[in-house]
């Protein structure tokens, strides 16, 4: 993990401070992946609120106000300290933490819920990471992951497809799974209800078609509790997953 701490740090300490405009704005392609990302979580997260909530991987908390409208208290948690220093220091139920997925500085048992958006494909150990979810996850709480769809067809052409073409990226990331992948990790370790949505639908670049695509989903949210339908599967960027302890 030291490689990807090292990497967010370097990309934050050359006074990056555009690095969350480009990542989901930088493009049309990037704001409508941004845009699913976000009413994917609303809708998981509708009728929910909670004491507690941990973000893993919050970065420059890009997701974080999202978050905080949801529960009392937020950690926003990330590897690099320099990427949690572009957090806005003024939202009083936000703390920031840096700790590591696999070896979370949190007490068993302790927190309501736990979000991760786009991060569990830099974690190398990914069991050890779910492992860590399920410990410091109260009885009955709530985990809800965003993560990269190995299965998605506009990675297939790249070796393992986890980084976008960018090699110094593809150096750190842990990598992508699969919707069964993930789900077979979650009930392993003893998470239950689990819910496999699309989180991000690709493969195009037209924003009329991305559009036309938002408003069905707001009418049709397929659900699984292993898999994506096999026809929508290779079609989705990314997963979002919900379960419970």
């Amino acid at each position: 993990m030291s490689d990807v701490r090292g990497y967010f740090d370097a990309k934050a300490a050359r006074g990056d401070s555009s690095y969350v405009d480009r990542r989901w704005q930088g493009t049309p392609l990037r704001r409508e992946q941004y845009l699913q990302t976000r009413e994917s979580v609303l809708r998981a997260l509708a009728g929910r609120r909670f004491q507690s909530l941990v973000e893993i991987g919050a970065g420059p908390c890009t997701w974080t106000g999202l978050l905080a409208q949801r529960s009392a208290r937020v950690v926003a948690l990330d590897l690099s300290l320099e990427m949690l220093k572009g957090c806005p220091g003024n939202v009083a139920n936000v703390g920031r933490c840096c700790g590591e997925a696999t070896k979370l500085p949190l007490r068993a048992g302790t927190v309501d819920a736990l979000c991760s958006l786009r991060a569990l494909e830099y974690v190398p150990d990914k069991a050890a990471a779910v492992s860590e979810f399920y410990r410091v996850l109260r009885p009955g709480g709530y985990l809800l992951l965003v993560t990269k769809n190995r299965a998605y067809g506009g990675y297939a052409p790249r070796s393992g497809g986890s980084a976008e073409g960018d090699p110094e990226k593809a150096a750190v990331h842990g990598g992508t799974v699969t919707a069964e992948e993930l789900s077979a990790l979650l009930r392993r370790q003893g998470f239950s209800g689990l819910a496999v949505r699309p989180a991000v639908l690709g493969r195009t670049r037209l924003v009329l078609l991305w559009t036309m695509i938002r408003l069905v989903r707001r009418l049709v949210d397929p659900a699984s509790p292993v898999a994506l339908p096999r026809p929508l599967n290779g079609a989705v960027e990314s997963l979002l997953v919900t379960a419970q302890k």
